[in-house]
């Protein structure tokens, strides 16, 4: 079940919950009962109160009273079903009936768990047991009601959550609140699998993960012990969940969760040390400004221009954002929670924007960098443009140099972790030679992802030289559609065509550049998508455009690699 805490009847919307895996949370919550709390018969017991504070579909509910019938089937089975049909029957209305606790689907969200949370039915139930499928809007209910519920009494907490819970920063301060409240963990991560295919959300796309919470004693001291598993893929799913025994057979590996990320999940450290010892990106270039434009095309010019101290190099933003004004889309677009200027402007009141070109204006970056940079490269820094990299080196130098850092798959592969918790950190490489061939290499990609601040958006050698670049358009007009217009997009790999309708297409686009991305934008159906939508047909200056987009990506791809090559492996000398 989810809310949104925002809309404003904050009512409840229905999550299912994969009956497989509310299956395996009560066959573990049961087993944790026996063996941890040493309550003989599990949920069947009396003593324990099961509590859906976001009830949707009763799959819990379902699954609980499911384990219990086949539990007394067993024991009873050669007495005969008659027998077992009994037992059940007489369980079932001295205890089961009052055995849950629902949400009233008629009330909000907010309103259920402060209703839970004054006063409770449970005065004579000694272990809370509580379920629940959670979406972000209701985290913090979840946790705080049942960590109410138990602060005086013993019991359990399961979640089934998106397994960015267990290794995203922004999670932090709820791992931590677990972590310090309950005394032993169990964390069943189930990466990326998607047990629906149909479901959409994106709970199912990113995975989940399964979190059971101990509450054994009433005054716990320290850190809770945190056991860890995970399924990567569906057979290791199946395994894992459909056997009836699959807790008990899994292979539980001992956490050591440590401040100041509270990770619930093995995290790879080796590159850690290494990592740290390079340059912080904030270190290198102390004036920032962060979250400064929105996701969407069509900047507000002053506010990419404001900062912490002075005023901004309008060219410099462009090696980040294409601004093109007259761009539908900008092909380039992603969302940057940074934006650091190459050269900090100092005006007074008499200066505007229009005066950049007169101003002055220091380079953006420390001098301690600088001055490292010039002992390994033996060249004199310049404080404007870039230099021959024979004598000279100057602030768009350095920009580049760090850009194509930035843009290797080396780098990227080898901290990925690293680059999940920190900003980017940079290496100054004590090989002159390859700083300066990187720093043509970051030219190179900083020229081909503005395209249309370059020369090569202003030649017309991709048109010149068709057989180079091997793109191109063809198809013809359908008599029911205007000339290229946008109705789908339908990308044939085999061909290497991409249709905008039923016989127009773009020719000459191989699967890598089709999905290619730059930040989580794909962009070349981005790019169509988006044109589409507003209904629009593709002019001349569409085509040639989006041609030169398709080039540009090609380069790219090839210019990455090729940064690739000149580095090797990191940490690289």
């Amino acid at each position: 079940m989810a809310a949104n805490p925002n809309s404003k009847s904050n009512k409840i919307r229905i999550r299912n919950t994969p009956k497989p895996l509310a299956d395996y949370l009560l066959n573990t919550i049961d087993h944790l009962l026996k063996v941890k709390f040493e309550v003989s018969n599990g949920i069947a017991n009396k003593r324990v109160r099961i509590l859906d504070p976001v009830t949707g579909t009763k799959v819990f509910i379902e699954a609980a009273t499911q384990k219990i019938y086949l539990d007394l089937e067993a024991q009873n089975r050669v007495l005969g079903q008659e027998i077992v049909d009994k037992e059940f029957n007489r369980i079932y209305n001295k205890h089961i009936r009052d055995h849950f606790q629902l949400l009233d689907l008629n009330k909000t969200i907010i309103d259920q768990f402060v209703d839970f949370t004054q006063g409770s039915p449970m005065k004579n139930h000694t272990l809370k047991i509580f379920l629940g499928t959670l979406t972000k809007s209701n985290y913090s209910y979840f946790l705080n009601y049942a960590e109410n519920k138990l602060k005086s009494q013993l019991g359990m907490a399961a979640i089934i959550i998106n397994n960015r819970f267990v290794n995203d920063t922004d999670f932090i301060s709820y791992r931590r609140k677990i972590l310090r409240f309950y005394d032993e963990v169990f964390v069943f991560n189930l990466e990326g699998s998607v047990f629906d295919p149909s479901q959409a959300s994106r709970e199912k796309k990113e995975g989940i993960v399964a979190i059971i919470m101990l509450k054994k004693f009433a005054n716990l001291q320290g850190i809770a012990s945190v056991k860890y598993d995970d399924a990567v893929n569906m057979e290791e799913v199946k395994n894992k969940i459909f056997h009836p025994q699959s807790f008990k057979q899994t292979n539980w590996q001992l956490l050591q969760p440590r401040d100041p990320y509270w990770f619930l999940k093995h995290k790879d450290t080796t590159a850690e040390e290494e990592f740290i010892r390079y340059w912080d990106l904030t270190d290198i270039m102390p004036i920032y400004n962060q979250n400064p434009m929105k996701k969407q095309a069509g900047h507000n010019l002053e506010l990419m221009l404001q900062g912490a101290a002075g005023r901004y190099d309008i060219s410099s933003a462009a090696c980040f954002v294409n601004h093109d004004p007259k761009s539908p889309l900008k092909p380039f677009l992603a969302e940057w929670n940074y934006f650091f200027p190459l050269y900090n402007y100092f005006i007074d009141s008499k200066n505007s924007v229009t005066d950049l070109d007169f101003l002055e204006r220091k380079p953006n970056f420390n001098p301690l960098f600088i001055s490292e940079i010039r002992h390994k490269t033996a060249l004199e820094f310049i404080i404007n443009g870039q230099g021959n990299l024979i004598q000279t080196i100057g602030p768009k130098d350095i920009f580049c140099y760090v850009f194509a850092i930035l843009q290797s798959n080396l780098y990227r592969e080898r901290y990925q972790e690293q680059l999940q918790i920190y900003l980017p950190r940079i290496p100054v490489i004590s090989n002159s030679q390859l700083i300066k061939n990187l720093i043509k290499k970051g030219r190179e990609l900083v020229s081909l992802m503005i395209i249309n601040k370059t020369d090569f958006n202003r030649t017309n050698s991709i048109f010149h030289y068709p057989d180079k670049w091997g793109v191109k358009v063809g198809g013809s007009q359908s008599k029911s559609l205007e000339d290229w217009q946008l109705t789908q997009i339908n990308y044939q790999k085999n061909q290497k065509k991409v249709y905008v309708n039923q016989n127009q297409y773009f020719q000459g686009i191989e699967p890598a550049i089709w999905q290619y991305q730059f930040g989580s934008v794909n962009l070349l159906p981005e790019w169509l998508n988006y044109l589409r939508k507003t209904k629009k047909k593709l002019n001349v200056d569409d085509l040639k455009y989006f041609m030169k987009i398709i080039v540009s990506v090609k380069q790219i791809i090839k210019v990455k690699k090729e940064i690739d090559r000149l580095i090797k492996i990191f940490p690289v000398d």
